[in-house]
């Protein structure tokens, strides 16, 4: 016999009585696959779940945020143990806590309205009301699709190099060339970002951090940015500039600022 849950929101209750699924070692082929999802999104989210109840919560959440836009995940957050209860879940051959390596096959499905009624009231001990079981359905219906069955195995979470700390270059006046030094615009402004006397400068702080890849680059692994605003530039103003990290190598976000001046 399956494993069968029931997402019960914080509780992480596990329910008794519900029709079992059918588990897939190969993953869904259906179009309808519930809420896009795919093992990837699991394999470093459950890392370390010590049991049923941990990954009920950390499952809820998962397929809370496959809903379309923010008001709707919004209001699944505000309501997230009723959300629980509109959806069923099997880990077939799961063995806790999911360490490196281990694999279970995970099925997440709609539950029925008599699943729901059911769910509610192992948790609460008391029938669900009509409204509350119309905004199970409701909530339920933000995510796409019937159904999530496949084979995961856990993966350690990415580690990166924070570069919060890093060295903040210190870079000369700089002086760009336009029309007319005194209405300045924003793209002018923007080209500095890709400029080689702040981009060296900014690749060499990022790269003296400590365990920083040696293949770090801009636009895979980081951006620049800067809040220079369209104007006079006359006389030197000072424009501030933001490294922001991305990706799976590096994180975090540091700042320096560059006097800049226009000329014809």
């Amino acid at each position: 016999m399956k494993k069968l849950l029931a997402i019960l929101g914080a509780f992480g209750l596990t329910a008794t009585g519900a029709t079992t699924v059918v588990a897939c070692n190969k993953g869904d082929s259906k179009k309808d696959t519930l809420g896009g999802l795919k093992a990837s999104d699991f394999a470093k989210a459950l890392l370390g779940t010590a049991d049923k109840a941990t990954l009920n919560t950390k499952v809820i959440t998962i397929v809370g945020g496959k809903a379309a836009d923010d008001a709707k995940k919004k209001e699944i957050t505000d309501n997230l143990k009723l959300f629980g209860h509109a959806f069923v879940v099997t880990d077939k051959d799961a063995a806790y806590p999911l360490d490196k390596g281990k694999k279970f096959t995970l099925t997440i499905e709609k539950a029925t309205d008599a699943q729901i009624k059911e769910f509610y009231k192992a948790a609460e001990s008391k029938d669900i009301s009509n409204d509350d079981l119309a905004l199970a359905k409701k909530l339920q219906g933000y995510i796409s699709g019937t159904k999530f069955s496949s084979e995961i195995t856990i993966e350690d979470q990415a580690t990166t190099v924070d570069i919060s700390g890093a060295t903040a270059p210190s870079i000369g006046e700089q002086t760009i060339t336009v029309t007319d030094p005194a209405d300045v615009k924003e793209g002018d402004l923007s080209a500095l970002n890709s400029n080689a006397a702040i981009t060296g400068p900014v690749a060499t702080a990022i790269k003296a951090v400590a365990g920083v890849p040696a293949d770090v680059a801009l636009g895979t692994d980081y951006e620049i940015t800067n809040d220079g605003v369209a104007g006079d530039f006359t006389d030197a103003k000072p424009v501030k500039f933001t490294v922001t990290a991305k990706g799976d190598k590096i994180s975090g976000t540091f700042e320096f600022t560059v006097q800049v001046k226009a000329t014809t």
